[in-house]
């Protein structure tokens, strides 16, 4: 496989950033730099981010919607005897230290963050995506990646430090990643805390009745309860569609942004041009739920799907039509229909609101932040409060979920 080589930019401070050079077992790995994920040759992307992982697409679209105020985005191209062989994408972000900290610490954080306004914010420099269903670094098949943590970890601590970034956070790593990390802990400085899991249905029947049949008893009974009631509350027509003309993606975006304002957790402040660039995408659809009797939208879901795996990524309902509509049960029920229609065998449903993703019969995937803090004493601060961190502590629906498996020896029902 050939590339184009990738070109070494600056980074946003202006200082030029060289790449880090290590040897390996295999030969000299080194990492460089670029600022766009155009800069990365596309069939590099191909080969380091295959479906169905976010790829080269998806960091067009953010970078599309020209969210600097947020993000700053930069690629590691990593290179095994001068070779291309992967790609880690990073991003800068100032991170309100309340999304992460335990309920019983952030309020303290908080009210020092009135006089310390340091305290509230952290420059952060983050080994992963903002949203994506994990935190990938895409390597060419023969490549592993303990073979390039060594060079990777160094380019990731020299880039922080030319980014003034205090801290340095591999993001939502899964456990394959996870291992190879630990392997590396002492080199990387790191402590490893566990991040919002992710949610699957694997193994997904071949019709949406025996998708029921697959769901314990007590599940498949709430479900259909649920769905029943909604179509006495609301008749809907439902349709997928690509690629949505702008009045669509206006009515789109009004209800993506009412979830948004109803949300508890935010990472992230989306806008309508990241919206629009996915709606560009190949890979991206939107499922439909019209109100038949005028039209009006109630609902939309924009998921997509790639090899047999379909990510169901946002949603938007319309809360004024009420509690009795189940609108949520009945955008899932749609999706699934849909997706098992075009033969995918796994759902995605990404983190939070984990108690109706459990009731629909997701598992739990376990995922990991590695953090550091550059500051000897604050790293230890952190690596404290990092111990107090568990799903418990992150979420109240997981709360629930890890109380109930500890009273019962399995999963709650």
């Amino acid at each position: 496989m050939t590339h184009a080589p990738a070109s070494l930019l600056p980074d946003p401070t202006g200082h030029p950033v060289g790449p880090a050079d290590v040897s390996a077992r295999h030969g000299v790995v080194t990492v460089s730099w670029v600022n766009s994920a155009d800069d990365v040759p596309t069939d590099l992307w191909a080969a380091c981010f295959p479906p169905p992982l976010e790829g080269l697409w998806w960091y067009q679209a953010f970078e599309a919607a020209h969210l600097e105020d947020q993000f700053t985005f930069a690629y590691a191209a990593i290179r095994r005897d001068g070779e291309l062989v992967g790609i880690a994408p990073a991003f800068k972000m100032d991170l309100a230290l309340e999304i992460v900290l335990p309920d019983a610490i952030a309020p303290f954080v908080a009210w020092l963050g009135r006089t310390i306004p340091a305290l509230r914010y952290q420059r952060t420099w983050f080994i992963g995506s903002p949203c994506a269903e994990e935190g990938h670094i895409g390597l060419i098949p023969g490549v592993t990646l303990d073979e390039v943590l060594p060079a990777l970890i160094a380019a990731v601590e020299e880039r922080a430090k030319a980014l003034r970034a205090h801290m340095i956070v591999w993001k939502d790593v899964p456990e394959a990643a996870a291992a190879s990390l630990e392997r590396h802990a002492k080199l990387a400085r790191v402590f490893k805390v566990p991040s919002f899991p992710g949610t699957e249905i694997h193994n997904l029947a071949q019709t949406f009745d025996d998708y029921l049949k697959a769901l314990t008893g007590p599940r498949r009974y709430r479900l259909k309860k649920k769905l029943k009631a909604s179509r006495a509350a609301i008749e809907l027509e439902t349709t997928v569609i690509q690629h949505p003309a702008p009045a669509e993606m206006a009515e789109i975006w009004r209800l993506f942004w009412l979830t948004y304002e109803k949300a508890t957790t935010r990472f992230e402040k989306l806008n309508p041009s990241f919206f629009d660039a996915l709606a560009k995408a190949e890979t991206t659809y939107f499922v439909m739920q019209r109100r038949k009797s005028d039209g009006h939208l109630a609902a939309f879901m924009l998921c997509y799907l790639e090899a047999n795996c379909a990510t169901n990524k946002f949603i938007g309902i319309d809360y004024a039509l009420g509690d009795k509509t189940f609108l949520y049960f009945r955008l899932f029920e749609d999706f699934t229909r849909w997706a098992i229609s075009r033969n995918a065998t796994m759902l995605r449903s990404g983190q939070t609101g984990y108690h109706a993703k459990l009731d629909l019969g997701h598992e739990l995937i376990p995922l990991y932040n590695f953090a550091r803090n550059r500051s000897g004493l604050m790293h230890l601060i952190y690596a404290a409060v990092g111990r107090s961190i568990s799903w418990s502590s992150l979420d109240a629906d997981l709360k629930v979920y890890v109380e109930a498996r500890a009273r019962k020896g399995s999963a709650p029902e």
